[in-house]
């Protein structure tokens, strides 16, 4: 609330204050944001802004996944396996954050940190490839896709695991 009645930068001051005497964490902040996040909330755009710099900025990918699982947890879905490593006949082809290995479904959560230079976007593509030929659907979602569009998210994910049992069933 207290960002839609004073200046960003004196919001930005407060929660960081707040993060500095540990009365709140990054995380608690991206669990407010899950929490409430909806049109005309007064001051969910100012703790939006603040969630996604820092963790765009400096925040490693385990916090990322906390907030994926959060949202997961709140949700009717099936909770998927963490860290699933998969492979194909020619052996390991990657690790990903998240897998319903019955419907070969991955999921991957991806920051732009990880991502930018030429050899680790060469290496996703043939990975994914890779994983595709195996018979996996990767669904891969942001940061902004989690916290912004948390009910498109988890359509998608129900959207492919209803598919995928459909395929398996015939029904």
């Amino acid at each position: 609330d207290l960002g839609a009645v004073v200046s960003f930068p004196r919001y930005q001051r407060a929660v960081e204050e707040l993060i500095a005497t540990r009365q709140l964490t990054w995380e608690e902040a991206a669990s407010a944001l899950l929490a409430h996040a909806r049109r005309g909330r007064g001051g969910i755009m100012a703790l939006r802004t603040l969630v996604l710099m820092q963790h765009e900025a400096a925040v490693d990918e385990s916090p990322l996944e906390r907030v994926f699982f959060r949202l997961l947890r709140g949700s009717p879905l099936e909770r998927p396996e963490r860290q699933v490593e998969i492979f194909d006949q020619d052996g390991y082809i990657v690790r990903v954050d998240f897998a319903y290995r019955r419907h070969k479904v991955a999921i991957e959560l991806d920051s732009v940190r990880f991502h930018l230079n030429r050899e680790a976007f060469e290496a996703d593509r043939r990975k994914r490839n890779r994983l595709e030929l195996a018979g996996w659907i990767v669904l891969v979602f942001t940061w902004q896709a989690i916290t912004e569009h948390p009910a498109r998210l988890l359509a998608q994910i129900q959207q492919v695991l209803s598919e995928r049992e459909h395929l398996a069933t015939g029904r």
